[in-house]
């Protein structure tokens, strides 16, 4: 990576704080997974950074239901 991008990706982040959409910034809350993504949902409710960690979480919710 060169440092154009490495100096925008620690840039955007700031921006979008600075124009009050912090709240849109958000974890993966995906056992695995740690990368920070930017909500678009229209009610800000986003909770995994792609659907493949969300089926993974939820799949594995119904498994741990299951067993017991």
């Amino acid at each position: 990576m060169d440092d154009v991008h490495a100096a925008d990706m620690g840039t955007a982040p700031a921006m979008v704080i600075e124009v009050g959409q912090g709240k849109r910034l958000g974890a993966c809350q995906a056992a695995t997974c740690s990368l920070v993504f930017f909500d678009t949902t229209r009610n800000a409710s986003r909770r995994f950074c792609d659907l493949s960690c969300q089926n993974r979480a939820k799949a594995s919710a119904y498994r741990a239901r299951r067993r017991t």
